[in-house]
């Protein structure tokens, strides 16, 4: 990581809100670093609903049931965690860089075999994953702050695979421990409280 692009990330982190979600399709990876530990996430209840246009996913925060207009239509909200991570890049499916036309600034590479195209991104992004079915992806976590000094001790690949509700998996593959650059510290400490963050946007996954 060069140092200059971390330190304009920083001058320029107030002008990044709100900041993206992070999403991946089936098949695809980012290199990611978490800048909040386990218990600085927050979880919360969550609506899932096509966007205006229909053409993605969005979650919005369920304010509780008496309150709350889409637990009055039906829609019934399930848990979600979120967390502040730093973006390194992404690997992107073939599929994603016939979709957008900033793909012809990313880098075709292969991958056991397959062909994906990197985006280099550098820059803050939410991490928002589900609880999993019967809690599973929270003890993954919970397990993985436990073994590696609370998840930010080093850099993870983070994975999808699946493209449906139902068959979608999210891993977490641990790099070698590193130290945190003070570059990425000081972002974390330029950027508002993950509680404020997470309550004042809508989040896009796919």
């Amino acid at each position: 990581m060069v140092k200059g692009i971390l330190n304009a990330i920083i001058q320029e982190s107030n002008a990044q809100l709100p900041l993206d979600t992070l999403y991946l399709r089936d098949g695809e990876s980012a290199h990611i670093r978490f800048l909040t530990k386990i218990g600085e996430g927050v979880q919360a209840d969550c609506h899932r609903m096509r966007s205006d246009t229909g053409r993605r996913w969005i979650w919005k925060l369920c304010p509780g049931e008496s309150l709350c207009i889409y637990c009055q239509k039906g829609n019934r909200p399930t848990i979600s965690m979120f967390f502040l991570v730093f973006v390194y890049s992404i690997n992107h499916t073939p599929y994603s860089a016939n979709r957008n036309p900033m793909s012809k600034q990313w880098t075709a590479l292969q991958e056991n075999g397959q062909t994906f195209y990197k985006e280099t991104v550098c820059r803050p992004m939410i991490l928002r994953v589900g609880i999993g079915k019967n809690a599973v992806m929270r003890k993954r976590l919970v397990d993985m702050s436990q073994k590696f000094d609370d998840l930010t001790d080093r850099d993870y690949i983070f994975r999808r695979t699946g493209s449906e509700l139902v068959d979608t998996e999210y891993t977490f593959e641990p790099r070698n421990p590193s130290p945190m650059p003070p570059e990425l510290t000081a972002l974390k400490d330029a950027l508002p409280c993950m509680t404020d963050i997470v309550t004042n946007e809508d989040h896009h996954t796919g």
